[in-house]
């Protein structure tokens, strides 16, 4: 016994969708600050360029580390005191010239890290600039009236 209702239904949505349009967009509304969302002063630039300095200067104290441990070990292997106990040859097992790539790599790729992290800071400025002039457009002073049960008044506004 085939049962056909769940193929049926699957058939009738797929062809019902193609028929079904979306809601316009709504414009975006002002956040607590007063801003429209969206509108950009760099907080997002200079929060990742931050991030991307810590891991810039992390990268670099990793190499740097790794250069000291891999100078006492390649003097440990010149020197020829390994660890003859063990059967196993460290200086075979790890060699030095692995830990000098590490350093190589560790500081390569603190490179790009960084000046990404200058860009972003600078990116983050220019942003920051531009909304500070779009922010000083709006009048330095206002007037406003006011009033409530108990009277009435005129409020004066000075914005430095």
């Amino acid at each position: 016994m085939v049962r056909s209702g769940p193929f049926v239904a699957l058939v009738i949505t797929l062809a019902s969708a193609s028929a079904a349009s979306a809601a316009p967009p709504t414009p975006a509304a002002p956040n607590q600050t007063g801003r429209a969302e969206g509108t950009p002063r760099g907080e997002l630039e200079f929060g990742l360029a931050s991030v991307l300095v810590g891991v810039g200067l992390g990268l670099i104290a990793v190499g740097s580390i790794e250069l000291v441990r891999t100078r006492e070990h390649q003097r440990t292997c010149n020197a020829g005191t390994g660890n003859p106990g063990s059967g196993i040859d460290p200086c075979l097992v790890d060699p030095p010239g692995l830990g000098y790539a590490a350093v190589g790599l560790a500081w390569g790729f603190s490179v790009p890290v960084l000046v990404g992290s200058g860009l972003l800071f600078a990116r983050g400025a220019r942003v920051l600039r531009e909304a500070r002039r779009r922010d000083a457009r709006v009048a330095r002073s206002g007037i406003g009236p006011w009033w409530n049960r108990t009277g009435a008044g005129v409020s004066l506004t000075l914005r430095f």
